[in-house]
C-alpha cells in the first residue's frame, strides 16, 4: 500500500482532525466578531507534547487566511528572541496595510516605532534592553510601554485600511516575563481601544503560571483552553476515518488496543497506526488487533529513539536521576519531597535541578510542590530503558 494517511510530526495535520471542532468553531467565531469590530479575549490553548496544540493553531491560520485576515505565525525557542520574532511579524503587516492609501501615515508612524526598538538578548538571564534612536524622542525605554504603543499604531493602522491582525504565538512557554507582560499589556489596551488585533497562542501547562505571573488581569483577557487527549470516541475516529478514505476499516478490538496503548493522544494515534499501515496487507479490508500487536514493539522503538530520546539526552546525568525518582514515587504526579526523599537529598538542593528540568519542558508543577512529565508516557519510555530506575548521582 504506498500511500499512507496517517501523518506523525511536530505540528502535521492530521487527514481527519477529531474532537476539536467545538474548539475550532470558537476560533472561528473569534476571528469573524473581532473582524466585525467587536473585540474579543485572546486564547491560549495548553497543554501537554502530543497534544495537538501546533496543529490547533495551524489549522485556526487557515481559517483567518479564509477570512482574509492578516496573521503571522510565530514561533518561540528556548533561545527566546520573541521580540524579534515579534517586530518582523509587525512589519510586514505594514507593509501589506500601507498599500492603501487610507492607513499610509498611521502606518509609517508604526514602522518608525519599530525602528526604536534595539533588542538584545543576554542569553543566560534572558534580559531585553530597549533603547531608542537619537532621531526618535517618543520611546518611554520601558519595554510594555512601548510595545503597547507600536501594536495600538498597528490596530490603527488596521482600522483605517480595513484589515484584521491576528497573531499565533506557539510555545509561549520559552517568553520571559518582561515580554509575556509586554505582549498582554499590549493586546489589553488594543482591545480597550476596539482595534482588529487578537492573538492565538499555545504552549506548555508552565505557560499558565508565566501569563498570571506577567500580569495580575491575565484571566480576563485570554480565554484559556485546555487541550487533552482524545476521548474514546474521538480517538476511535481519529484511527478509523483515515483508513475509511481507501475503503479499509478496523475490526474493534484492533480499534480498542490502538486506544489502549496510546491513551488517546493524538500524535501516539498516528504514530502507531502509520506503523500498522505500513505493515498491513493492501488486499485485506479489515486491520486486526493481532496486526496492532505485531507492530507494538516497531512502535514503541520509535518513539524512544525519537520523540522520547531528542528531549532526554539533553539532560544531565543529575537531571535524568531526578527523573528516574520521579518514576520510583509509583504514582504522577509526585512531590518534589518524595523526590528528595529517594534521592537522599534536601529539597533545597534539589530546587536548581527541578528549576532546569522546568525550563527545558521535561516537567512542570501541576499544582503546589507537584510535578509531572510534560510528555505523555514519558514515565514508561524511562522504565524501558532504565528498568531498575537506577540514579546516576547515587
Amino acid at each position: 500500500m504506498q500511500v499512507n494517511p496517517y501523518t506523525p510530526g511536530a505540528g502535521f495535520t492530521p487527514p481527519y482532525l477529531a474532537g476539536r471542532e467545538t474548539v475550532l468553531s470558537e476560533a472561528e467565531n473569534c476571528l469573524r466578531n473581532v473582524q466585525a469590530r467587536y473585540p474579543q479575549q485572546s486564547v491560549l490553548y495548553y497543554g501537554l507534547r502530543g497534544v495537538g496544540k501546533t496543529v490547533l493553531l495551524n489549522t485556526i491560520e487557515t481559517v483567518a487566511d479564509n477570512l482574509n485576515i492578516l496573521y503571522r505565525h510565530i514561533e518561540v525557542s528556548e533561545k527566546g528572541r520573541f521580540t524579534t520574532l515579534l517586530l518582523g511579524g509587525i512589519n510586514k503587516f505594514l507593509a501589506e496595510i500601507s498599500t492603501k492609501e487610507a492607513a499610509l501615515a498611521i502606518a509609517r508612524k508604526c514602522r518608525d516605532l519599530v525602528r526604536m526598538f534595539k533588542v538584545s538578548y543576554d542569553i543566560e538571564g534572558k534580559s531585553i534592553e530597549i533603547s531608542a534612536n537619537d532621531a526618535f524622542t517618543s520611546s518611554s525605554g520601558i519595554y510594555s510601554d512601548d510595545l503597547t504603543e507600536i501594536l495600538v499604531e498597528l490596530g490603527k493602522a488596521a482600522l483605517k485600511s480595513g484589515d484584521t491582525v491576528a497573531f499565533f504565538v506557539d510555545e509561549i512557554q520559552y517568553m520571559t516575563e518582561e515580554e509575556a507582560s509586554g505582549f498582554i499589556m499590549a493586546l489589553h489596551r488594543c482591545n480597550q481601544l476596539r482595534l482588529p488585533v487578537v492573538a492565538f497562542c499555545a504552549g506548555l501547562p508552565r505557560a499558565l503560571r508565566l501569563i498570571g505571573t506577567a500580569c495580575s488581569y491575565s484571566e480576563r483577557l485570554f480565554s484559556f483552553e485546555q487541550v487533552a487527549a482524545l476521548k474514546h470516541d474521538e480517538a476511535a475516529a481519529a484511527i478509523v476515518q483515515p483508513a475509511n478514505e481507501f475503503d479499509i476499516s478496523y475490526e474493534n478490538d484492533a480499534i480498542e488496543m490502538v486506544i489502549a496503548e496510546t491513551s488517546g493522544y493524538p500524535y501516539f494515534i498516528q504514530e502507531l497506526c502509520r506503523a500498522v499501515w505500513d505493515r498491513h496487507c493492501d488486499k485485506e479490508p479489515v486491520i486486526t488487533a493481532q496486526e496492532v500487536r505485531t507492530v507494538l514493539p516497531a512502535f514503541y522503538q520509535s518513539l524512544d529513539d525519537g520523540f522520547f530520546s531528542v528531549r532526554y539526552v539533553r539532560c544531565s546525568t543529575l537531571e535524568k536521576s531526578f527523573m528516574a525518582a520521579m518514576v520510583r514515587c509509583g504514582e504522577l504526579p509526585c512531590t518534589i519531597a518524595n523526590v528528595a526523599q529517594i534521592m537522599g537529598r534536601t529539597t533545597t538542593a534539589l530546587s536548581p535541578c527541578r528549576g532546569r528540568l522546568i525550563e527545558k519542558g521535561m516537567i512542570y508543577s501541576v499544582a503546589h510542590a507537584e510535578i509531572d512529565f510534560t510528555v505523555p508516557k514519558f514515565d514508561e519510555f524511562i522504565k524501558r530503558i532504565n528498568p531498575s530506575l537506577q540514579m546516576f548521582c547515587e
